[in-house]
C-alpha cells in the first residue's frame, strides 16, 4: 500500500471524519460517493490507531472543492489499488488526447515505468463531476520497474512538459520506501551530496539524495 493508491469500502463502512467542523452537507456528499463505489486515497498513515486506515476523498458542495480525512476499520477496505493508469483517462480530456501524450505513454512502456493519475484529473474520471479547471494540474505518479532507466525517465517527462501548456506535476519512486517530486528530482540530478524531501506511507523526511538511490 501507497500514499495515492485507491481504497474501495464496503457499502456498509463505518467512517470516522478527522474534522469535527465539517457541515451535514460535505458528510452527506462523502458517504454518497462512497455509496457510489468511488474509491477514497490512501494517505500518510501518521497518527493512526492501530487496525485504522487513513484515507482523503476530494468533493464539491455549493460549489466549492473539499479533501476530506478520514479513519476507516482495515476490514471495511474490500480492495486496494494503484490509481488510475494515465492510458485509461485519455480519452476522457481533449487535451490529454494528443499524440504527446500517446508518445509519452508508449516511452515510458519501453521504460517498464508505470504512470498512474491522482489529483483532479482522477477524480473527474472517477465522478463524472467537474474537477478539472484552466489551472488544475495534471498530477502523476511514477513506478519504474528499475532506476538503471531513471535519467531517461526524467528526460521523458522534462520533454512532455516542454510539448504540452498543462502544469505537469507528481512524485516517482525511487525507493521500496519513498517517493520523491520527480520536478525536484529534475533539478537536483546529477548532484547525489544534495538533500531531497521524502515521501513514505508513515513519515516525510530529508536525505541526502545518494542514500536513497543507494
Amino acid at each position: 500500500m501507497d500514499r495515492h493508491d485507491l481504497a474501495y469500502l464496503s457499502q456498509s463502512a463505518n467512517v470516522h471524519f478527522l474534522e469535527d467542523s465539517l457541515t451535514e452537507h460535505l458528510k452527506e456528499k462523502v458517504l454518497a460517493l462512497l455509496q457510489g463505489n468511488v474509491p477514497f486515497t490512501v494517505c500518510r498513515q501518521d497518527h493512526v490507531d492501530e487496525g485504522d486506515i487513513k484515507l482523503a476523498i476530494s468533493c464539491f458542495v455549493a460549489g466549492m472543492k473539499y479533501r476530506v480525512a478520514v479513519t476507516v476499520n482495515q476490514t471495511d477496505i474490500s480492495k486496494i489499488s494503484r490509481p488510475i493508469a494515465l492510458h485509461h483517462i485519455l480519452p476522457s480530456f481533449n487535451e490529454l488526447s494528443t499524440p504527446v501524450f500517446l508518445n509519452f505513454i508508449q516511452q515510458m512502456q519501453i521504460m517498464a515505468c508505470e504512470v498512474y493519475v491522482y489529483g483532479s484529473y482522477a477524480y473527474q474520471y472517477l465522478t463524472k463531476e467537474h474537477y478539472v479547471n484552466t489551472n488544475s494540474d495534471l498530477d502523476i505518479v511514477l513506478y519504474p520497474k528499475s532506476e538503471q532507466n531513471l535519467e531517461v525517465i526524467l528526460n521523458h517527462v522534462q520533454e512532455l512538459k516542454q510539448q504540452t501548456n498543462l502544469c505537469i506535476d507528481g512524485e516517482i519512486k525511487i525507493h521500496p520506501d519513498w517517493h520523491v517530486s520527480f520536478n525536484e528530482l529534475i533539478q537536483i540530478l546529477p548532484d547525489i551530496e544534495q538533500k531531497i524531501i521524502v515521501k513514505g506511507i508513515n513519515r516525510i523526511g530529508l536525505f541526502p539524495l545518494k542514500e536513497i538511490l543507494g
